[in-house]
């Protein structure tokens, strides 16, 4: 045998033995790969019956939507609701949602569930892309609004009952100090006891016209009739009907200063503004303060001024004293400066407020001279 022949028969061998070794290691590597298979498999399928358990349990509506519209997967809670069936497409606001997905990605509706209308609320998620399709949640919050609504419910008693008692102690201190001079004036005829009590009559009928102009406002809506309204004549006539009420305190009350400063409004609406400011400040007020009320008119606006130098709001509750009912003085309804910011922007103005406590408090209204429906810095 030739050298030639021995060294194509080493090469085969060599070759034949290399390809065996190819083969076992092929067969291992794909027996190591059918065993990764199929512990992702395994593990793909308990975390499919986790996810499948989840959505069983869920009492949200969810489902599988195809790119074509079409149902494709509900758990039972969808299927309780009666929305629609696999294989078919919801109708009505759902249908709409799905057909403007790229739109908007949810909605509410109402829906009969075992002959009982049920608030739903729906949410719209794409799977991957759009094109995938998308998984639809429906959510029962019948309940949700019903608890909702018995709360704001309970709360609008509670507010009614603040409000009767607070009222029924603001219109009572006035009525008894009216009974009370009324029967000096019959009793003693002395002239300077008939002046005292005249005044005392005529500061307790400004609290109740006070009480029941800020009850009345609150519970109207806004006018809508504007006409040119003269801010210091009108000022002039609160101060004059205030001005008892503050002589009895030993409260000094100035102005209105300033000149003409006409605007386009609500005069009642304005009228019952004033009456709050300056008696919201006389209430603030002890013997020796000072109230003064002043006006500025500019080409475009008005500013009105109510300046006192009373006890001051503390720091904590100045983000608050616009709020409906809050209010720190014994026997106050906490209306007056909430109808006076809803009087002043319903008239495109504003209305800020300065105050130290036990150094006085400044109000400051703007109002354009050509009212608007906005509201204006």
């Amino acid at each position: 045998m030739s050298t030639q022949t021995l060294s194509r028969e080493s090469l085969l061998h060599e070759a034949f033995a290399r390809f065996e070794r190819a083969a076992v290691h092929l067969r291992e590597e794909h027996e190591r790969l059918r065993r990764r298979v199929a512990r992702l498999e395994a593990r793909l399928v308990g975390a499919h019956r986790r996810l499948r358990a989840v959505l069983d349990a869920l009492d949200t509506g969810v489902a599988v939507v195809a790119a074509d519209g079409t149902i494709a997967e509900t758990n039972p809670a969808f299927d309780r609701l009666g929305l629609a069936r696999r294989g078919e497409r919801p109708g009505g606001v759902l249908g709409e949602l799905i057909a403007g997905a790229g739109r908007r990605r949810a909605a509410r509706c109402t829906h009969a569930v075992g002959g009982q209308e049920r608030h739903l609320c729906a949410s719209l998620l794409p799977v991957g892309g759009e094109s995938q399709g998308w998984v639809l949640a429906v959510k029962d919050v019948t309940d949700l609004r019903r608890e909702d609504e018995e709360g704001e419910r309970r709360q609008r008693l509670e507010a009614l009952g603040r409000l009767a008692a607070e009222i029924a102690h603001e219109v009572r201190n006035p009525l008894g100090s009216m009974r009370l001079f009324a029967g000096m004036l019959g009793r003693d005829p002395d002239p300077s006891t008939v002046r005292e009590a005249a005044q005392q009559l005529l500061a307790a009928v400004a609290s109740l016209e006070r009480t029941v102009s800020n009850l009345l406002a609150f519970a109207r809506p806004p006018r809508t009739r504007r006409v040119e309204v003269e801010l210091v004549a009108l000022a002039r006539e609160i101060c004059g009907w205030l001005a008892p009420a503050a002589a009895l305190r030993g409260v000094c009350l100035e102005g209105p200063e300033g000149g003409p400063a006409t605007v386009h409004a609500d005069g009642e609406a304005l009228r019952q503004v004033l009456l709050n400011l300056v008696g919201n400040a006389l209430a603030a007020c002890r013997r020796g303060d000072r109230i003064r009320v002043a006006l500025r008119g500019g080409s475009r606006d008005v500013e009105l001024i109510v300046q006192d130098t009373g006890c001051g709001i503390a720091p904590e509750d100045l983000p608050r004293v616009f709020d409906p009912f809050f209010s720190r003085r014994e026997g106050g309804t906490g209306l007056g400066l909430s109808i006076v910011h809803r009087v002043v922007e319903d008239h495109g103005g504003w209305v800020g407020i300065e105050s130290r406590a036990g150094a006085g408090t400044t109000v400051t209204v703007r109002l354009p001279r050509r009212g608007s429906g906005g509201r204006s810095r």
